[in-house]
């Protein structure tokens, strides 16, 4: 089974639409921000002597630090080719 972003983007090219796409990645990238960010901030208050729950926090809060970071590259960088070899010329 296909994902459901290549599905997408096989439509949008044969339609020649990119609006179905567009609010697909759009619901995934809100639902995955806010997941990321509500994890973050339901761990964020916790009693400085329990280690665990230290530990859940800064797990939280890297998990969405990175995820945020892997998006700003995604939308700033464009995708690398297949033929690396070929631009290296």
């Amino acid at each position: 089974m296909k994902p459901v972003a290549q599905l997408g983007r096989e439509e949008s090219i044969e339609t020649g639409e990119t609006a179905a796409l567009e609010r697909l990645l759009t619901a995934e990238l809100r639902d995955g921000l806010h997941d990321s960010f509500a994890r973050v901030q339901a761990t964020r208050r916790y009693d400085a002597n329990d280690v665990a729950a230290g530990r859940e926090y800064v797990k939280a809060y890297v998990e969405y630090i990175h995820f945020v970071e892997r998006l700003h590259e995604a939308i700033t960088n464009p995708a690398a080719g297949h033929f690396a070899e070929a631009e290296s010329r």
